[in-house]
């Protein structure tokens, strides 16, 4: 989220149970060193990215 980029941080959340462990994180920052090895992680590892139609439901087919 401190990222110019990024403007929304999706949470896989299905019930509010699961957001418990979120407050023992929250005010942590990670330094630039960690930063870049994200990154350098994603560039090797996410070749084909998921794009917003991912979350869009199918087109129905006319009857």
């Amino acid at each position: 989220m401190r990222q110019a980029t990024v403007g929304i941080a999706l949470w896989g959340a299905r019930h509010p149970g699961r957001l418990d462990p979120v407050a023992e994180v929250m005010g942590r920052k990670l330094d630039a060193a960690a930063l870049a090895q994200i990154d350098r992680i994603l560039v090797e590892c996410i070749h084909d990215l998921v794009g917003p139609e991912f979350m869009a439901p199918p087109a129905r087919q006319a009857a």
